[in-house]
């Protein structure tokens, strides 16, 4: 396992609330709010129960355009084309209408996305009397021409709209965004970008990267307080956005200028102390500082997959650098592992982690932010040592 100072683990953790008996190596999930994240959110709640009418009329749309600013220029778009959602599932739901597919119309997925905005996606295509394509992609992946053209090999004249993960939930591969986008462009398709695990994990220039619909989570790697995501709308397509929930951001009477705030943003009442302590989440990243941070994560990531694939004589699931995964990586297990351990890995070991499979094929889903030291991955390996050699 690579070696790391005691000292800088430490002193990060020490941000952090878990509990220190646990390693905790699942922040792909629901992330973990760092303390002044925490207090910033704290801040809020208490200034909105001070006066609740005051903060929601004055304080909540500077402070959620201030927001909304701060994260566009994390992510790399014009605050005008981003709005705050709940989550990456609410954003894929209001991306599906704004396709406006009709009957002969298919929408082309992998075959690795995510259980709800996969079927989100579905519902909204069979409402549109339109067709959902799943294209199997390589797994495990070794070279990223072979991967775009296997998928390519789904597009169909009848292809409107390509959707796909930017980094997948189940396998934690980083997808070819920039590449896919613009083949898509080229032959004037729509791309839709299930990003729920890449802020914070990666650097983002989306606007930058061409794609059309892009929508993200901040409470996994950007460590927000939970319920806050964001949606990024290309401006070519601001005529077709329609609101989710109907509420006081539309008017009958006349389209909205800018869609993406009034029909998207503002929909009632809701807690919005999450969405305003995003700045500070953002800010946080950056003291770590955010680039040592992920250097740092992706090294211990990568020893302890290779410790993984050597323990079981296993083949890597993708190539060793930052352009398949960043933070985040899976791990092949025997088969039956999953099954077998799942429970234990929690009861005996104390262990928070994800187990699925792929292809018939047990992996274990390691989550390594700075919070983690070398300790705990270690635990990991000699827990899996354990029980299934």
């Amino acid at each position: 396992m690579t070696a790391l100072s005691p000292e800088t683990t430490d002193a990060w953790r020490a941000y952090y609330s878990l509990d220190p008996d646990i390693a905790f190596l699942n922040h792909g999930s629901f992330g973990a709010v760092p303390i002044p994240v925490q207090k910033d959110f704290q801040a809020w709640h208490r200034q909105i129960e001070a006066n609740p009418v005051d903060f929601m009329v004055s304080v909540v749309p500077e402070g959620t355009d201030r927001a909304r600013a701060a994260l566009a220029e994390f992510v790399g778009v014009p605050t005008r084309q981003l709005a705050f959602v709940t989550n990456a599932t609410m954003g894929i739901n209001i991306f599906a209408r704004a396709l406006q597919l009709t009957p002969g119309d298919e929408v082309l997925a992998t075959s690795q996305e995510y259980g709800a905005t996969q079927k989100a996606m579905q519902y909204w295509t069979r409402q549109a009397g339109a067709g959902y394509c799943i294209q199997k992609v390589p797994f495990p992946v070794t070279d990223k021409e072979e991967w775009l053209d296997t998928f390519w090999k789904g597009v169909t004249p009848a292809t409107k709209a390509l959707f796909f993960s930017h980094i997948t939930a189940p396998t934690a591969f980083t997808l070819p965004m920039e590449e896919l986008c613009a083949r898509a462009r080229a032959e004037g398709i729509v791309t839709v970008v299930d990003g729920a695990h890449a802020p914070g994990n990666i650097d983002l220039s989306l606007e930058h990267a061409g794609v059309d619909f892009y929508t993200g989570n901040c409470h996994k790697w950007l460590s927000s307080p939970r319920g806050t995501g964001f949606i990024y709308v290309n401006e070519r397509f601001n005529k077709q956005l329609e609101p989710l929930v109907v509420s006081h951001g539309w008017d009958p009477e006349a389209r909205s200028n800018e869609p993406v705030k009034e029909y998207v943003n503002y929909q009632g009442t809701i807690d919005p102390c999450a969405r305003l302590s995003v700045p500070a989440a953002i800010q946080f990243l950056q003291d770590l500082p955010m680039q040592d941070a992920r250097t740092r994560n992706h090294a211990l990531a990568q020893s302890t997959r290779q410790a993984i694939a050597d323990l079981f004589d296993m083949p890597t699931t993708c190539p060793d650098d930052q352009g398949w995964y960043s933070q985040m990586v899976t791990a092949w297990l025997p088969p039956g592992s999953a099954e077998k351990i799942r429970d234990r890995l929690w009861t005996k070991y104390r262990i928070i982690i994800p187990l699925g499979s792929a292809k018939g094929v047990d992996l274990v889903r390691i989550s390594v932010k700075e919070y983690n030291s070398a300790e705990d991955l270690d635990r990991l390996v000699d827990a899996l040592r354990t029980e299934l050699r």
